[in-house]
């Protein structure tokens, strides 16, 4: 499956309460999950969340406000891809590398 077609995909999951409102609280977006629901679509929520394991940079870039300057140099998408596929990495950069910050974003994620 084409990201295309998984981004469509996790755009259309989203169900609006016919009120917008949950146990007398207002819904941001109108967005209500429940065990019907997640049970109806379990398997594309899978795929969906299976790629952004995979390709955790897009799912940075996808979440990123477009106002924000917060962009991943090309390195930093690998080592991200890196921590989220294996166990166990090894890594050895310089100063100002963003190390702590890709792991914590690792973990994070």
């Amino acid at each position: 499956m084409a990201i295309k077609d998984l981004i469509e995909t996790s755009s259309s999951l989203t169900v609006a309460a016919p009120t917008g409102m949950r146990d007398g609280v207002e819904i941001e977006k109108g967005i209500v999950l429940n065990e019907d629901y997640l049970t109806k679509n379990f398997k594309e929520i899978g795929d969906v969340c299976g790629y952004f394991c995979t390709y955790p940079d897009i799912f940075i870039d996808l979440i990123t406000p477009e106002n924000d300057s917060i962009s991943l140099f090309f390195y930093q998408r690998i080592f991200l891809r890196a921590v989220m596929r294996f166990k166990t990495i090894y890594v050895t950069a310089c100063r100002a590398w963003s190390k702590s910050f890709l792991t914590i974003l690792g973990l994070m994620l």
